[in-house]
């Protein structure tokens, strides 16, 4: 009676390399990110619910995609959204949601939110990073405008000591 308790934790072992068992969100969504960072795209287009390759190929070439990082999972019912980090060529980081659909009994990347969210990623670290530019900016016009007070306070200050002094009458 041993070999069926054997047999039966070999099978399920082999199914995820059948195929039988689908791999988890964070899995298809790394895979899917990994796949458009090598230009694969055909393997990604496999693995969203993208059917117009040319849209995946372009967010390719716009994102210069140099590494791919997966983190938390949340799972609704057939949704799934996986925190993604996508390391560009030229070191910069986005964070944003990769969103994903229950398809045929596995998951699949829905490749519009997906876009949505990258874009509203990008958008706000692009803000982020205008306001602390003027943040830094303002707080350097302030500076130089207090200095410029400052310098103009002294010279109001002496010139008119200047004129105090020239005004009164000289005492032999």
């Amino acid at each position: 009676m041993r070999p069926l308790p054997t047999f039966l934790f070999a099978i399920v072992l082999a199914l995820p390399a059948c195929g039988l068992i689908a791999p988890e969100a964070d899995r298809v969504a790394e895979n899917f990110w990994k796949a458009l960072a090598d230009g694969e795209v055909e393997d990604a287009k496999a693995l969203s619910t993208e059917v117009d390759v040319r849209r995946l190929a372009r967010l390719t070439k716009r994102h210069e995609i140099e590494d791919v990082e997966v983190g938390a999972v949340l799972t609704r019912d057939e949704v799934a959204e996986v925190e993604t980090t996508l390391v560009r060529e030229s070191g910069a980081k986005v964070i944003f949601s990769t969103h994903l659909r229950r398809y045929d009994g596995g998951w699949r990347v829905d490749a519009a939110s997906t876009s949505r969210s990258l874009r509203e990623a990008i958008v706000e670290d692009s803000l982020a990073d205008l306001r602390d530019a003027f943040n830094d900016s303002a707080g350097a016009i302030g500076e130089a405008v207090e200095q410029g007070l400052e310098e103009a306070a002294a010279a109001i200050r002496e010139a008119l000591g200047e004129s105090e002094g020239a005004a009164r009458p000289s005492t032999p």
